[in-house]
């Protein structure tokens, strides 16, 4: 019974050997090749701009696509393999000669669940590159006259064509030259690749003078003096110089513009009018006048003496007296002493210096006879009666008589106002310094106090620490 069962057991083993080699001698069957299109209907580029081809793959679920593009100037080959297109999709580059390009694209389908690839499809295509259309500039319609400065004939710029001879600035007929910029690769919209010519024309400009007056009038021996007078294009000559006009009569003055390529002729005239000077009229002779009747000087009159009154004596002045002392608050020793500027002693006053008597005018010398003046009889003199000396004082009279000398007092007392006054700013102006250096001398000592203090609080504050410390 044993032996059977092992038997049994063999044979199955044996049984599933050869269903495993059966299995493996058999390979699997390749998947369909992919159906391939082209994504993009293109045949031709032009120069310049480039051109995309493109392919769609069908019939190819379940596979991993690969694509390779070849590139050939000759039909029928495959030509080179482009390195750098792996995808669906190539770009011609846009400098591309112009020509015929054939290119194929291959695509190989791969199984995903057993890696079986399936044969290669492909497809070709062929792209034309041609030359570029290059649009034909317009011309320019304005109408230019001579201006003296430069025109330029519009041509829209491109850097597809050059233009020359488009600016210029004489009168005529200029020609406009356009040419392609590669006409080997660049072609007129008509399909010509010469060049075109424009005609550029300038016109001659009309000379026009403009003159302030076309007449003036003067007077035989004025100065002549032209108007203003001027021309937009050319020199202005004249047939007439002013310094020519030297009669009295009437002038033409032509100025003309002499005719040249860029402008035209031009002629202007001025109408000078001279006339003759006016007569002089006559002088009348002068009547002569009588001599004029000298007048005689009246004698002079001796003129009595203004009485001399006696000044009102005046008080004498209150003495002033000194103020007490007032006794000073405490002064604290910290602060520095302030000095003390001692009172400026009083100037005296100066003695008065007596005027010396006024000279006695003297009497101008007169032609005429003096009068006969008989002199006064002499008053006789009091012997009581006091005597007035001449220039001086008087007990009644003790400022002297009313003359230049009380005017020479005044002038004294002024300047002696103005010296104390001088005095009084000098020794104001000294002591105000000697008060801002006190005040100055005094907040130093003020701080240097603080500080002390400062110093011997933050001793005793190291002091209370250590205490504080030790216990």
């Amino acid at each position: 019974m044993r032996k059977s069962r092992a038997l049994f057991v063999i044979l199955i083993i044996l049984f599933s050997f050869a269903l495993t080699a059966f299995a493996e001698g058999e390979p699997a069957a390749p998947p369909d090749p992919p159906t391939l299109s082209p994504s993009t209907e293109i045949s031709a580029a032009e120069y310049g701009k480039g051109a995309t081809l493109g392919v769609s793959v069908g019939g190819a679920d379940g596979c991993d696509l690969s694509y390779a593009w070849y590139m050939s100037r000759t039909e029928g080959e495959l030509g080179e393999r482009i390195p750098w297109a792996l995808g669906s999709k190539y770009t011609l580059p846009a400098d591309s000669e112009p020509g015929d390009y054939y290119l194929t694209c291959s695509v190989l389908a791969i199984r995903t669940e057993d890696g079986v690839a399936a044969p290669e499809a492909s497809i070709s295509f062929k792209l034309a590159v041609v030359d570029a259309i290059v649009e034909i500039p317009s011309a320019d319609t304005r109408v230019f006259a001579y201006t003296g400065r430069a025109q330029e004939y519009f041509i829209e710029e491109s850097a597809l064509y050059n233009v020359d001879g488009n600016i210029a600035i004489d009168a005529g007929e200029h020609t406009v030259t356009i040419s392609l910029a590669d006409p080997d690769r660049y072609c007129w919209s008509d399909g010509t690749r010469g060049e075109l010519e424009y005609s550029f024309v300038i016109e001659r400009a009309e000379t026009v003078i403009t003159q302030e007056r076309d007449r003036i009038e003067l007077t035989l021996g004025e100065a002549v003096v032209y108007p203003q007078i001027s021309a937009s294009f050319g020199d202005l000559a004249l047939d007439i110089l002013p310094e020519d006009i030297s009669a009295v009569g009437v002038y033409t003055v032509t100025y003309t513009v002499a005719e040249t390529e860029n402008y035209t002729a031009a002629v202007a005239t001025l109408t000078v009018v001279v006339n003759p000077a006016p007569e002089p009229e006559p002088i009348e002779p002068e009547t002569p006048t009588e001599p004029d009747t000298p007048i005689e000087p009246e004698p002079d009159t001796p003129s009595e003496p203004d009485p001399i009154e006696p000044e009102t004596p005046t008080e004498p002045d209150t003495p002033i007296e000194p103020e007490p002392d007032t006794p000073s608050e405490p002064q604290d020793p910290d602060e520095p002493d302030i000095p003390v500027i001692p009172d400026e002693p009083e100037v005296p006053d100066e003695p008065e210096v007596p005027d010396e008597p006024a000279p006695a005018p003297e009497t101008p010398s007169d032609p005429t006879p003096e009068p006969d003046i008989t002199p006064e009889p002499e008053t006789p003199i009091d012997p009581d009666e006091p005597t007035i000396p001449d220039g001086g004082a008087t007990e009644e009279d003790p400022a002297g008589p009313a003359d230049g000398s009380e005017q020479n007092g005044e002038d004294a007392k002024d300047e002696r106002r103005k010296m104390y006054l001088r005095i009084s700013i000098i020794a104001a102006s000294v002591f105000m310094t000697f008060v801002v250096l006190a005040l100055i001398t005094g907040i130093r000592g003020r701080v240097s106090a603080l500080r002390r203090r400062t110093v011997k609080l933050s001793e005793r504050l190291r002091e209370l620490d250590e205490k504080l410390g030790k216990k």
